[in-house]
């Protein structure tokens, strides 16, 4: 038999103990079966059969009962499961989308991950149904991208353990508008993915105040050990995000009030800009969106797209 044929029950079969469960009343042979097709092996209930009748002879899945025999995986099964056909797809669909994102410091952490899937997917075609999506599905940006920065490795491992384990670092750190490096001591406190850009949340030595350092205007980092860390306890990120930090929040509010299209309303009728938005179909037959957000330099960016897309009037959004 050819080896591209031999693969094709031994993918089935992992798939076929990926989805035996360990605890319960097990499943039987149709449920299985009918699984199996659902992930994309069009076999019949006599295959399935056979499957597990080998299974269980290597000691890797146990039936119990009869009419109907139903099956599982042994409790204290310790069998590393592979990779299935599903996982493969939405690995590489995961791939496209991080791609044009992340740093390649970054990304290169998930490259064997992303090759695995890859690999897989292209094996599974000639015998599931699923693995020739990968061909036939695309994920275009929501924007115009630019190319993500590189970071050097050191420095990105420097940061993630001085986040890691709350430990000071010193950064040789140019900022957008410096003319040169400076050396600076930061209490480092988490780290925010901002389209392509990696940021460090920190603190300067005895200072409350939360600044974003771009990871790759950082030419050197040094984890100093044995120094003492400032009390950060008050920091949490999911409020630090909720307050329109790490969108160039202005630490103002915006009252927007806006005529815009039926197209528009549409779309925000299916994908509101935050749970308190108001959509109003007006007695001049218009249609209003009323909102309280944080002034952000994202949602300042979406109303200017908007307003020459979709006609907002602009004279509607006070600050």
């Amino acid at each position: 038999m050819p080896i591209a044929d031999s693969r094709q029950p031994l993918r089935r079969q992992w798939h076929l103990l990926s989805i035996l469960p360990e605890h319960g009343n097990g499943l039987t042979c149709r449920e299985l079966n009918e699984r199996l097709r659902d992930q994309g092996f069009m076999v019949d209930k006599r295959t399935t059969e056979r499957d597990l009748q080998l299974l269980e002879e290597l000691v890797l899945v146990q039936s119990q009962g009869t009419n109907p025999c139903r099956w599982m995986r042994p409790a204290n099964s310790r069998v590393q499961q592979g990779m299935t056909t599903a996982e493969a797809l939405g690995l590489s669909l995961l791939e496209q989308q991080l791609k044009p994102l992340l740093p390649a410091s970054l990304f290169n952490v998930l490259d064997a991950q992303f090759t695995k899937a890859r690999q897989l997917l292209e094996a599974d075609k000639s015998y599931n149904s699923f693995a020739p999506l990968i061909d036939k599905i695309r994920i275009i940006p929501p924007c115009f991208l630019l190319q993500p920065p590189r970071i050097e490795l050191s420095v990105l491992e420097a940061v993630q353990q001085a986040v890691a384990s709350a430990i000071p670092l010193k950064i040789h750190y140019q900022g957008l508008k410096d003319d040169k490096a400076k050396l600076r001591t930061v209490m480092p406190i988490g780290l925010l993915q901002e389209s392509q850009i990696t940021y460090l949340i920190g603190r300067d030595p005895g200072s409350k105040q939360n600044k974003l350092f771009a990871l790759h205007r950082m030419h050197t980092t040094e984890i100093l050990h044995g120094e003492a860390m400032d009390d950060i306890s008050d920091f949490n990120m999911d409020s630090y995000l909720a307050e329109g930090h790490g969108q160039f929040y202005t630490g103002k509010t915006m009252q927007l009030h806006a005529v815009i299209s039926e197209q528009l309303a549409r779309i925000l009728s299916e994908t509101p800009i935050s749970p308190t938005m108001e959509l109003i179909f007006t007695e001049y037959n218009q249609w209003e969106v009323k909102d309280t957000l944080p002034d952000t330099a994202l949602f300042r960016d979406w109303i200017s797209k908007e307003t020459i897309r979709s006609n907002i009037l602009s004279n509607f959004i006070h600050y």
